[in-house]
This record gives structure tokens, C-alpha cells and sequence, in this order.
């Protein structure tokens, strides 16, 4: 399942407002019940699970710890938030905020780093 959200708001993909409590509630079943069947079948099946952009540090806590897991995170610069050259500090922010508690790896499996505004060709060198 990739990006699970329980919103019909676009305005909120790719922010953690996009999954709902009830989404969460209902995705988490979903996830307790994959990893327990996967498990059953074969616990040396990796499961990679996408974190509806709510990140590894809100899923780990609701996880067991013997699940065989990684943590699919997508970043996006989009619908209004701020990314361009000058930014790069703040990127690399998000990529060690992404990291999220340790208790499970995390794949950075899409980051759109594609700017919006101000992309300015003699700012490229220092990406």
C-alpha cells in the first residue's frame, strides 16, 4: 500500500495531516495484520511499509520490535513549502529527521526535491 491517506484534501498530501485518526487506526490493522501473516509465511520476507507521511518515530511505538521491516518515507517540496537552492541545509534537516527513532531503517523511497521558486542556475554549485 503506498501513501494511505484518509483525506480527500490534495492541500494535505504529502503532510502527516493527510492520514486521519481513523485512517491511522484502520492502516495500522492492516499492518499488524501483513506482518503477522508475512511472518507466518516466512520471517525472512522484508516488508517495506510507506509511512503515509506520518514518519518511522509515529509507526515504531505501535510496531512489534521482531517485525522484519523498513520504513518507506516520502519527502516532497510542494504546495507551498519553501524550496530552493538557498534551502539545502533545511533539506538535509529532513533527511536526518527522517531517520525517526532508529528503531526501524528508513528508505527515503521518493524525495521531490525539484524547486518551485527561485532556482537560480549560479546557486547549483553549492547543491
Amino acid at each position: 500500500m503506498n501513501e494511505a491517506v484518509g483525506s480527500n484534501d490534495l492541500r494535505t498530501l504529502g503532510t502527516d495531516a493527510a492520514l486521519s485518526q481513523k485512517a491511522a487506526d484502520w492502516l495500522l490493522k492492516y499492518i499488524l495484520g501483513t506482518i503477522e501473516r508475512v511472518a507466518a509465511a516466512n520471517p525472512n520476507i522484508l516488508i517495506m511499509l510507506q509511512d503515509s507521511f506520518r514518519g518511522e518515530a509515529f509507526l515504531a511505538p505501535k510496531l512489534p520490535l521482531s517485525a522484519n521491516l523498513v520504513i518507506d518515507t516520502h519527502i516532497y517540496y510542494f504546495a507551498g513549502r519553501a524550496c530552493d537552492s538557498d534551502s539545502v541545509p533545511l533539506i538535509l534537516e529532513d533527511a536526518k529527521h527522517a531517520q525517526g527513532s532508529h528503531t526501524f531503517p528508513v528508505m527515503v523511497g521518493e524525495w521531490s526535491i525539484e524547486t518551485e521558486f527561485n532556482n537560480r542556475l549560479d546557486s547549483r554549485k553549492q547543491i
